[in-house]
């Protein structure tokens, strides 16, 4: 099973048969930026709320709500702030990890 918790920012693989322990990877989450825009092509986001999740072959897909209390903290740069004062949600993308499901002993 893939879990995550709201504003913790890990990827959770958990083993429902209790065999292995449970596997937490941290993450850190990069928002694109415009194509014409002065800044970094991504910035890094401070304010996450990751609620979606699914697996689709190899992909790991993850849904980030735009919590409007937090999500216009994210703004660094100024020719992003449109998206996020919008509240346009985000999509993250990657690639399932093999290494996530070796045996680990409890």
């Amino acid at each position: 099973m893939v879990a995550v918790a709201r504003n913790d920012d890990q990827i959770w693989i958990i083993d429902i048969s209790q065999h292995q322990r449970p596997f937490v990877q941290q993450m850190a989450y990069y928002a694109p930026t415009t194509p014409n825009s002065t800044c970094p092509a991504y910035e890094k986001m401070v304010q996450t709320a990751v609620e979606g999740v699914a697996v689709h072959s190899d992909t790991l897909f993850l849904v980030n709500d735009a919590w409007k209390k937090h999500y216009p903290d994210n703004i660094q740069c100024p020719d992003n702030a449109e998206n996020f004062n919008k509240f346009a949600p985000l999509m993250f993308t990657l690639p399932v990890n093999p290494l996530w499901f070796i045996h680990q002993q409890k």
